[in-house]
């Protein structure tokens, strides 16, 4: 449901948007307010409204706009790295960096580093120590290697974010 707030967000980036969070489930007025918090400049508001028997309105006595607390959202690099991931299932480390030097993420794409450990380190202070702390992703020895795989969390986190790289 986030995701796609966060398309239309990303779509109507030059206007101003109002997200009426009255209308609808619990889901979607949840939804809508986690989008306003995770991006900036959208205003959402609720309706104080008068229904005929037929559930239809027929006067609107209000209008509250909602304060907005503000959430850090993923970099659009972390959710790259976790929809590789939920795509590819566990993957080895190396794998990861591979695929990050293909899309030129900023974490290595903004360095000239030929040394592997050099590469390891960047990933882990960049990427893995930040999926790990927010339990996005857990890591597993199998013999030398270790195997990186993505938790139920880090699906949703992608799910809820995935309009940041789109």
């Amino acid at each position: 449901m986030m995701g796609i707030f966060g398309n239309i967000v990303n779509e109507f980036e030059e206007d101003d948007v109002f997200i009426n969070l009255s209308t609808g489930s619990k889901i979607t007025s949840i939804a809508g307010m986690l989008t306003t918090m995770a991006n900036t400049g959208i205003t959402p508001f609720y309706t104080n409204a008068i229904y005929d028997d037929d559930g239809k309105v027929i006067n609107v006595t209000g209008v509250t706009e909602l304060p907005v607390y503000p959430i850090d959202p993923p970099e659009p690099q972390h959710v790259k790295i976790l929809k590789y991931l939920t795509e590819n299932g566990k993957s080895k480390k190396q794998e990861l960096i591979r695929y990050a030097e293909e899309e030129g993420l900023p974490f290595i794409g903004e360095y000239n580093i030929k040394e592997d450990r050099a590469k390891y380190r960047l990933l882990d202070t960049h990427i893995m120590s930040y999926l790990l702390d927010n339990r996005y992703v857990h890591v597993r020895s199998v013999g030398r290697e270790k195997q990186v795989e993505i938790t139920n969390h880090g699906k949703d986190t992608v799910r809820a974010f995935e309009y940041l790289i789109e």
